[in-house]
Parts: structure tokens; sequence; C-alpha cells
């Protein structure tokens, strides 16, 4: 997502109620210090200094950016991805081979993070994304079931598990610790636009939005975002 869109702007700029978003997901635009706020590590606490995240979806490039990012301001990484060596990275980050295609297969990149920094993730971040084109340009009906299945399995089953397993571990961390799980989305979910190569990523981004949305209005209140 582009930040600095005219488009995100507008819409957050249309957002008079914070506590209840119309759509949850932009509460990075509206309300900006929750997630400022993830790095800012309280070094005088040893429970909170060195907080973890973890990156799923790590690819050269947003991935990347980000894990840079949280490692400039003092955060252990781990990061999984299809090419993931189950090693150290020159740069000290966890590196852990994924598939994403497989949710039953999520529980254990959060069990070799726990045996490798003896800590949960405070903050997880969904980032992997799946798009398969319907072979028929002019039909999105041309598309089976098989791929629309394993796609979703990406784009919401497996961020879902993902989400469950944060939770899971976010119980076990102090509570003054901020905990944090974000979902790279776009604007599929939003634009009632006819796009029928976009189409089960679309399905998948859409879905997300719904708990994504739900899951941070109903768990604000333990300081689960």
């Amino acid at each position: 997502m582009n930040v600095d869109s005219a488009w995100y702007k507008y819409k957050a700029s249309r957002l008079q109620d914070n506590s209840i978003l119309p759509f949850p997901y932009l509460s990075f635009f509206v309300k900006p210090k929750p997630l400022t706020s993830i790095f800012t590590i309280d070094y005088k606490n040893p429970m909170a200094a060195n907080p973890l995240v973890l990156i799923l979806g790590a690819g050269p490039r947003i991935g990347a950016s980000v894990a840079e990012k949280f490692a400039s301001n003092g955060y252990k990484v781990a990061v999984a991805s299809r090419s993931g060596s189950g090693t150290k990275t020159a740069n000290g980050f966890l590196s852990l081979k994924a598939d994403f295609t497989k949710p039953d297969s999520i529980p254990a990149l959060f069990d070799a993070v726990k045996t490798e920094f003896h800590t949960s993730p405070s903050v997880v971040v969904y980032n992997a994304a799946a798009l398969t084109n319907p072979p028929d340009k002019d039909s999105i009906f041309s598309l089976s079931a098989k791929s629309v299945a394993l796609d979703l399995n990406v784009n919401t089953i497996s961020p879902y598990v993902a989400a469950q397993q944060a939770v899971s571990g976010w119980e076990t961390l102090p509570e003054e610790t901020k905990k944090t799980f974000i979902y790279t989305g776009n604007i599929l979910n939003v634009f009632i636009v006819p796009m029928p190569p976009m189409l089960d990523l679309g399905m998948g981004k859409s879905a997300s939005a719904f708990w994504i949305g739900l899951a941070d209005v109903t768990y604000s209140a333990r300081g689960f975002r």
C-alpha cells in the first residue's frame, strides 16, 4: 500500500469516528500512534529489550525492506519465505522455509522462532500473496476451483492461522509489550470494479479484510492490534 496515495489520504480524511472504522485496516492511516509506538522500545525493562518480529512472506522487495526497518529499530528478526534456508542470514535474521499454500505448516514456523529466540514474536507481518489469472480472459469461471482454493490458502487461511498463533504467543508475553499483527493489503477489497485477472486475489483480500477488521475491534481492548 502506498501511504502517500491521494486515495488513502482522502479516505482517512473522511473517517470521523476512530473507534470503529468502516475500513478497520485503514487504522494505519487514521490512528498512526499505535503503529509508530511499535518502534518505541523501553530498554529499562529487560523483558522489553530486543523485541522480536516474524515476517511471513519475506521477498526481496517489501519483505526485505520491512525486515531491515525493524532491525534498525532494535528488533530481532525472523523471516519466512519459499527460499528460506533454515539458518541465519548474513545480517543475523533467522531464515525459514515456508509453503503458504499449506496452512497447517504455519504453526511449525512459530515453533521454530520460539526455539531459536526463546520467546514469541510481539509483531507478526503477513506479506505473502498468490494470484492465478483465469485462463479465459472473458470468463472468470474458467479458473479452476483447485486454483481458487490454493490461492485462498495463501491469501486468507494461512494468515488466519498465523494470527491465531500470534495471539497464542502474545498471551505469554508481558502485558506492557506492544503486540501487533500486520497484513499487507491492497485496494481489491474496496474498489468494486471489473478486474477479472485479479479474481482470486481480490477474493482473498476481501475475506481477510473482514477478519482483520473484526480482530482489531474485538482484541484492541487487550492491547492486541
